[in-house]
């Protein structure tokens, strides 16, 4: 799943919140010289997305794009479900999206100085781009593809991704709308978050 999932799905512990969104920019030993809260937050993400990974209806809506989009298309299908999150967000939390999406990037702000460098630059781009509200709208999906295509090693454009998103957008809700609960509930077991609550 992609970013806003990952944080709607943490509880509230900010250490775990901030292990879990920045998990893909710390790697090897930095890992190891963070807080147990930030370390159970990496092993959330994780369980995260192995689940989804490996979910039958994740598979579906990512082979309805491969024909055209290929190793790209799981990736696209994270970005597709974080828009449709963000689009319903009143079906999935009580606390207005606004104001999650402040919270969120007051408690990264408040974290960066003990993460490791390419983490806070991250948290820096996340924040001023404000990543999280630009889900909500496809315009801000075409965008935030056009800025990961600008990182890819390969020429390609994802953003015209989006046309072939609306073309199954109904079936794309359906089976998010069968998916996240499932999640939901695979995130809440996850047993280094357990442990770190009730420390």
């Amino acid at each position: 799943m992609n970013l806003l999932a990952h944080a709607i799905l943490s509880p509230p512990d900010d250490a775990i919140l901030v292990g879990n969104l920045v998990a893909d920019w710390v790697k090897g030993r930095a890992r190891r010289t963070l807080p147990p809260g930030i370390q159970a937050g990496f092993a959330l993400h994780r369980r995260i997305d192995d689940f989804t990974d490996m979910h039958p209806l994740v598979e579906l809506c990512s082979a309805r794009l491969s024909d055209k989009w290929g190793r790209y298309s799981p990736v696209l299908v994270d970005i597709f479900f974080d828009h449709l999150l963000a689009a319903n967000w009143r079906d999935h939390h009580a606390e207005p999206i606004e104001s999650f999406v402040r919270r969120v990037y007051r408690t990264l702000h408040a974290h960066r100085p003990m993460l490791p460098e390419r983490a806070g630059f991250a948290i820096c781009a996340l924040t001023r781009d404000d990543w999280f509200s630009t889900y909500a709208t496809l315009d801000g999906i075409r965008l935030t593809l056009t800025r990961m295509s600008a990182r890819l090693r390969h020429d390609v454009e994802l953003a015209p991704a989006v046309d072939d998103f609306q073309s199954h957008r109904d079936a794309f809700r359906e089976a998010f709308d069968r998916f996240f609960p499932e999640l939901r509930r695979a995130a809440e077991m996850a047993p280094a978050i357990e442990e770190t609550l009730s420390a």
